[in-house]
């Protein structure tokens, strides 16, 4: 090669160049008459900045006459030739990135105008729900929310609050110590099995909560506390009552009398089956009044409201009821 065209090699790639990774280089057009211009040069100030990725942009025609010139760029010295064989590197990755493009474009077009997406002022102006593609329109399923029925639980009271029993003990054990106690006292549900409870817990007080599976079950279990003391001497089953008031009952009734408080209870089948005791509205009942008002406590709050619904009978006579305040 000719000391002439050795400088003009060095007027294009620059001899000074030392190569730098793919994305600091960077492209400027030169004047009208010599297409492009590739200086790799850096200045002081920018080799103090971070190292970041350049960007750049550059017509298609500037473009091909990089390519042109790194192809037909024939050098002798090394320096020449390695410049020379990294540009026409970088060059025909970009120039193979446009291809891919152009087919990319040339495939999009062809796609017939009927499944095509419409766009959002498309949908506007024809009045109509626009279309997407890619992720089909999914419905979230309806959340649930778990409500939960205390008529499931069955509170055990702690004799001694201050030293309570199983304050530590892990509730899948004592889940099975409670267990153990229902059957061994012989309470079996509907099925002729004995009764499972469906969970425990502890309440702040180190009170503890069984939860029943459903409601039937832990009817039995509030009807039959034996199983209580089985499971602990210290642990006292807490019943709540529901109190309703009957009116207009014979003042005969005696409500300390077992025989009464059973004609009461047999004489309402599925409505007063929880009821606890009864006493009068009044303490010092006036024995010249033919009728007063009776309180009725029951365990299960469906029973007190049906008693309410529906009233109850006694001796053949429909009696008033409602809920005690």
């Amino acid at each position: 090669m000719s000391q002439q065209d050795i400088a003009h090699s060095q007027d294009v790639f620059s001899a000074s160049y030392v190569p730098k990774p793919w994305g600091e280089l960077s492209f400027t057009p030169s004047s009208p008459t010599t297409k492009t211009r590739i200086s790799a040069k850096k200045t002081a100030s920018q080799r103090s900045q971070a190292k970041e990725p350049k960007t750049f942009s550059i017509l298609v025609e500037d473009f091909k006459g990089i390519l042109d010139l790194a192809r037909q760029n024939k050098c002798n010295t090394e320096t020449g030739n390695r410049i020379a064989t990294q540009i026409a590197t970088l060059t025909e990755d970009i120039h193979n990135h446009f291809d891919k493009l152009e087919q990319d474009v040339s495939a999009l077009s062809s796609i017939p105008a009927s499944t095509q997406p419409t766009t959002y002022s498309q949908a506007l102006a024809s009045n109509k729900s626009p279309t997407t593609t890619g992720h089909p329109k999914v419905t979230p399923p309806a959340t649930s929310t778990c409500i939960r029925n205390p008529e499931l639980d069955l509170t055990l009271i702690q004799s001694h609050p201050s030293n309570p029993v199983y304050p530590t003990t892990l509730f899948p054990e004592l889940k099975w110590l409670a267990d153990t106690a229902i059957e061994s006292a012989s309470i079996v549900g509907p099925d002729g099995k004995p009764l499972k409870i469906c969970a425990v817990s502890h309440h702040a007080s180190k009170d503890i909560i069984i939860t029943m599976n459903s409601v039937t079950d832990a009817d039995r279990l509030h009807s039959n506390t034996n199983w209580v003391p089985l499971l602990s001497k210290e642990l006292t089953l807490h019943c709540p009552v529901f109190a309703i008031i009957a009116h207009r009952v014979p003042t005969s009734f005696d409500p300390t009398s077992k025989d009464d408080f059973g004609d009461l209870k047999s004489s309402n089948p599925g409505i007063l089956d929880s009821l606890a005791h009864v006493m009068w509205a009044r303490p010092n009942l006036d024995t010249n009044k033919k009728f007063s008002s009776l309180v009725l406590h029951l365990h299960n709050p469906r029973d007190a409201n049906k008693a309410i619904t529906n009233s109850i009978s006694y001796n053949g006579t429909l009696l008033a009821t409602e809920k005690s305040c």
